[in-house]
């Protein structure tokens, strides 16, 4: 997947975003470095965990299958928008489906709101920061 990409943003943004965190100039390293939590939320097409690098900076770990392909994003966070997203979706009526929409629409509101490293192996691969915007593996649904 080559060097570290920038789509909408560029290394200094993203620099300013995370400090001294080596995935900044290295983002490849980040499989190799990465500590991933227990599950905020997970199914077959939307795996949701905290997790954090070597340097010991938060992110969200999100992982969404849409068809024919599997896109990761790392999406830097807070203790407190972690612990705010496991209660919005503990707190949805007991429903498959209210669950999976409140923890869709909490990873597409941070990512809207924040520079995230996103991945595919898809032809041709991708391992790139983008800037703030809807993702564009959350413009399916899988119902």
């Amino acid at each position: 997947m080559g060097g570290a990409s920038f789509s909408g943003t560029t290394e200094a943004e993203v620099a300013a975003l995370l400090g001294d965190c080596h995935l900044v100039r290295d983002p490849g390293s980040l499989f190799r470095h990465l500590v991933v939590g227990p599950a905020v939320f997970a199914d077959d097409d939307l795996r949701v965990r905290a997790a954090s690098c070597a340097c010991y900076r938060l992110y969200l770990s999100v992982g969404r299958r849409v068809p024919g392909e599997v896109w990761d994003f790392l999406v830097p966070v807070t203790v407190a928008e972690i612990e705010e997203m496991r209660e919005t979706i503990a707190a949805a009526p007991n429903s498959y489906t209210e669950r999976w929409a409140r923890a869709e629409a909490a990873v597409v509101r941070l990512m809207s709101a924040r520079i995230h490293l996103e991945s595919s192996t898809r032809p041709p691969a991708v391992l790139r920061w983008s800037a703030p915007g809807r993702p564009l593996a959350f413009g399916f649904a899988p119902f």
